[in-house]
């Protein structure tokens, strides 16, 4: 697949003074194949009020379009389609205005002050609200501060004129690039060239250590030299050991130091933390070697006093090669002889036009005589340097027609004046769409000259939402095109740490860099405090913190209000440096890079428990790090489908998950799971198809629960053959016609019970809800007696793109605030009041000791009659008893809930006899005995009680002498996750979520939530 976008933007002026007009343009398209609804298509035109129209099918939103977070728009991408089908009239005009007038904005090549103001609280505001919208519950009817501040903010815009801020009118396409072209190094080896000049003397057979030192400007190529001596095989046959380190303006000795040791003695990871332990090391490694190590990029002399005194002065003929942009660090390098120094020239006029075209058109091919022209001031203005003449040729190969002579002279004409390459850089990344600067500028949480990862940082980009693809393959692939072109421009640079052509990992040098990190600042995209900032005082909105300590043993981070703001936190540096994270409650986004700076000691990370945005974690430790035993609360994942890798758990037997859209694929991946007895589907976008139930699939299922707005299943026959519970959720809707609910149902002969839930949208009248139950009981009632029917709240629902249909606005009266408030302060009155009919039941153990008492609770807000059964186990002599409480509990049919705590407290809910339930529980020897019973009243539409804890999985136990914190894991038993669960209600847009519980009898088995 190779994604394509392309946008164009003609200017038209008829006659001077007349208003200039736009015609817009705008393709998104995969393989021909119009992106959203995957439809052959023709191009998007412009519409009005932020819509665009595909020829040949109906309207879709602009937001579908744009990337859910940008560095530009905030959160204003997913903020959209959140909101969208939600949102009032005047409402969705407000936030639609909002966003357009922000996009227009951030097209501008050097907006005003007040223009980066405006832009910046807006960008703060969409922050504001996703993280409202993403935390609270009831957000949809607690909207109206944050819609004062939108008015607000489009007052402003109009008050400030910002209207009258030209744009830049030119974006330039993206196109699949497939890697890094071949050719792009010119000169280097030529005959008596740099490479075999410095060839020759590193191995001109002097046994003394020499040091040699590259200088240039920036750009011109030392570090492209530098790589290819460490290619030649030559000097790999000459010396014995070898290694290549790139430091940076803040250098961490202590990584260019391990990562050297390691380079040269890679059989031996290095064990040492500190400086000096590192040198003694590196020095009785290399003492008796022939060794070579490059240093690339050097900026002060301290880097090289320091690093000197690893590299022992024998007689073996070693070598070490420094580049730098500083004559003094080069000659200081060089012990002052300036016969070691190679200085580095442009590339002259032949070798300039050679680079050029290789690097638009491909090695050996020539260019158009129509470009020559054009070409020529091109190479001149690029003053030939080599990193100016690569980036300016990506911009114009990523044109759709490289060779059109008009796009060559745009950009001609828009190329800096001045010759540098910051300059040229600084072109390059403002002609780059605004999705692909995103993510350069997100390489900004890494130190310069951090070694990267492609696979880690295409991960990092599609978790921080800054890719908009149709499927996750897709997104990966896009992904991956956005990461070659950036290398294509030289904005990430490869390195070969072997002798194959495979590149391993990347880097950003220092140019690029300062690049990014300015450009973060500008729209506070980043924040970075390295350790030499102790006194800086952070924003107060603060959404991204980068922590660059290094091996900086006293950094701190700095005081701010903002920091509890933060969804993505970097850190770089020592355990004992690490910030309390307790109250960063809206991370989405953990990337940890730690090493231990105590003997014996651990990482601590259960605190991540309470991140329930949070979907994605990464830690590189060198110690032991102790994660939660039960990691359930992590529920956030950027994915809306069902993972592949979920058919390849044969052990499966419990699956409660909330989807964003259920497709074929999702069914043929569940279907195929051999021991999946429990399945528990929420599914938020209507569904507009039958979605079908084949023989062969979910032979082993027992319990299925499906919720989606509008119910439309298909059962074959041989479909489920085991299933003996179903529980289907879905909502009436104003005037809609109840045909093929359940085609089919007739085929699950073994089915003993049928719970329907209907909720009722905004909008709907009585007799909608009545038509519904009607609907339910014909297409199930023929064939089932056992049918029971609940009216419940609305089911969470998202439309599709291409649906006219809309959600009415307003508030359902079963839902509001004040009937709700009303309805709990009875309910707790009516509690106190049967207080008194609550017994306690307690058992004595034989030698007279309490053993358990059990506690009937009536609860009279609700007419369906349950039990909550309340066993205190006093005295606990035998530690397996929650697991034995647990495995008798899940074979009663009647029990809804069962949960208990380390202070020995089971906690049965349903509908059971207390008289079995204690016998059973004594024939399992947990010696409870009944006393008495009773009947009692549950609620099956309020919560049960208080989040249960749960049985802890096994974890690592911490070093020796040394004890392991407590943990205090929520989680409900995973032997009694429906259908002896109650009433789950997702949160309203969720994306896809799961949670994965390893089971303690079979380490294979796992619960997914």
């Amino acid at each position: 697949m190779e994604p394509e976008m392309q946008a164009k933007m003609v200017d038209s002026e008829a006659t001077k003074g007349k208003t200039k007009e736009k015609e817009v343009t705008l393709a998104c398209m995969l393989k021909g194949r119009c992106q959203v609804h995957r439809a052959e298509s023709g191009t998007l035109t412009g519409g009005g009020r932020g819509l665009l129209y595909c020829s040949g099918c109906r309207e879709i939103d602009m937001d579908l379009l744009l990337p859910p977070i940008s560095a530009s728009l905030g959160a204003m991408g997913s903020l959209a389609h959140k909101l969208d089908a939600l949102l009032d009239t005047e409402h969705k005009d407000e936030m639609g205005k909002l966003g357009t007038r922000l996009l227009e904005l951030s097209k501008a090549r050097d907006p005003p002050v007040t223009a980066r103001i405006w832009m910046k609280d807006v960008r703060e505001l969409s922050y504001d609200m996703e993280n409202f919208v993403d935390t609270e519950e009831d957000w949809i009817h607690n909207m109206s501060p944050f819609m004062g501040r939108v008015k607000e903010a489009n007052a402003r815009y109009e008050r400030y004129r910002l209207e009258s801020v030209p744009s830049h009118t030119y974006v330039f396409p993206i196109i699949h690039h497939r890697g890094r072209k071949t050719g792009l190094v010119v000169g280097l080896h030529d005959k008596g060239g740099p490479v075999d000049r410095l060839c020759q003397l590193l191995t001109d057979g002097d046994e003394q250590l020499k040091v040699l030192s590259i200088v240039g400007v920036g750009g011109i190529g030392k570090t492209t030299l530098a790589k290819q001596l460490w290619r030649e095989h030559k000097l790999r046959d000459y010396f014995h050991c070898r290694a290549f380190v790139r430091t940076a303006k803040k250098p961490d000795m202590r990584r260019i130091l391990r990562s050297i040791l390691a380079q040269v003695r890679p059989h031996q990871p290095p064990d040492a933390s500190e400086v000096d332990d590192l040198i003694h090391d590196l020095t009785e490694h290399l003492q008796d070697k022939r060794y070579i190590i490059i240093i690339d990029d050097i900026w002060d002399t301290s880097v090289w006093d320091v690093a000197t005194c690893a590299f022992p002065e024998g007689n073996h003929g070693s070598r070490i090669i420094t580049t730098t942009e500083i004559e003094d660090v080069a000659l200081a390098c060089c012990s002052y002889q300036s016969k070691y120094i190679f200085k580095m020239e442009p590339l002259s006029v032949s070798q300039s036009k050679q680079l050029f075209t290789n690097a638009v058109f491909g090695s050996g091919k020539e260019k158009s005589p129509q470009l020559d022209e054009v070409s020529d001031e091109i190479i001149r203005i690029c003053d030939g340097l080599p990193q100016a003449i690569i980036s300016i040729s990506s911009v114009l190969v990523s044109h759709r027609e490289a060779n059109a002579v008009e796009n060559w002279e745009h950009v001609q004409n828009n190329l800096p004046t001045s010759t540098t390459s910051d300059e040229i850089l600084n072109f390059c990344y403002n002609s780059l769409p605004s999705c692909v600067q995103t993510c350069l500028l997100y390489l900004g949480i890494y130190p310069e000259n951090y070694i990267i990862l492609k696979e880690d940082i295409m991960k990092q980009w599609v978790a921080e939402c800054f890719i908009r693809a149709p499927t996750e393959k897709e997104k990966m692939e896009v992904t991956g095109s956005y990461f070659d072109m950036l290398v294509n421009m030289g904005m990430i640079q490869h390195i070969d740490v072997d002798y194959s052509n495979a590149v391993l990992y990347y880097a950003v040098n220092h140019m690029v860099h300062d690049l990014i990190t300015s450009k973060s600042i500008e729209d506070n995209f980043i924040t970075v405090i390295d350790y030499s900032q102790r006194q800086l005082r952070l924003s107060n909105k603060v959404s991204r913190l980068s922590l660059q300590f290094g091996g900086a043993p006293f950094a701190t981070t700095p005081a701010s209000t903002g920091l509890s703001q933060i969804r993505s936190l970097t850190f770089i540096g020592l355990m004992s440096c690490f910030p309390s994270v307790v109250e960063f409650k809206l991370l989405r986004f953990l990337n940890l890079h730690i090493w231990s700076d105590q003997p014996s000691t651990y990482f601590d990370l259960r605190v991540i428990c309470e991140f329930v945005l949070l979907r994605y974690l990464q830690v590189t430790c060198s110690d032991t790090v102790y994660l939660p035993d039960q990691m359930q609360e992590l529920v956030a994942s950027p994915s809306r489908r069902i993972p592949e890798w979920i058919g390849q758990l044969n052990n499966l037997c419990i699956l409660k998950v909330v989807l964003g859209e259920l497709l074929r694929d999702d069914i043929h991946i569940l279907g195929g799971l051999p021991a999946l007895t429990v399945l528990t589907l929420h599914v938020q976008r209507r569904t507009t198809e039958l979605i079908g139930f084949t023989p062969g699939a979910f032979n082993a299922l027992e319990y299925f629960e499906f919720r989606c707005g509008v119910l439309r299943l298909m059962f074959e026959e041989g479909a489920m053959p085991n299933l003996q519970r179903i529980k289907l959720g879905f909502n009436s809707h104003r005037g809609e016609q109840y045909g093929r609910l359940l085609v089919g149902i007739e085929h699950l002969s073994n089915v003993q019970e049928i719970s329907g839930i209907i909720g009722s949208t905004v909008g709907a009248e009585e007799y909608d809800l009545q038509a519904a139950e009607s609907a339910f009981k014909d297409a199930t009632g023929k064939h089932h007696s056992n049918v029971s029917i609940k009216r419940s709240d609305i089911v969470v629902e998202e439309y599709g793109p291409l649906e006219k249909q809309h959600l009415v606005r307003g508030k359902h009266p079963s839902t509001s605030s004040e009937h709700t408030g009303s309805r709990k302060q009875e309910s707790q009155q009516a509690i106190k009041q049967n207080s008194h009919n609550n017994s306690q039941l307690i058992s004595r153990r034989s030698d007279g000791k309490k053993q358990a008492s059990v506690e009937l609770r009536n609860d009279p807000r609700s007419s369906v009659q349950k039990k909550v059964i309340v066993i205190k186990i006093v005295d606990i002599t035998d530690k397996r008893w929650k697991s034995s409480a647990f495995k008798v509990l899940s074979k009663f049919h009647g029990t809804n809930s069962v949960a208990a705590n380390e202070e020995g407290t089971l906690t049965v809910v349903g509908d059971l006899d207390p008289v079995v339930v204690v016998l059973a529980l004594q024939k399992a020897k947990l010696n409870v005995q009944i006393v008495s019973t009773g009947s009692h009243i549950f609620s099956m539409g309020e919560g049960l009680m208080n989040k249960p804890e749960g049985r802890k999985m096994p974890g690592r136990n911490p070093p020796e002498g040394q004890q392991k914190p407590e943990s205090n894991p929520t989680e409900l038993p995973h032997s009694l996750i429906p259908p002896y669960s109650p009433p789950y209600r997702p949160p309203p847009y969720r994306q896809h979520r799961h949670e994965v519980h390893q089971s303690r009898e079979d380490p294979n088995s796992c619960v997914i939530q």
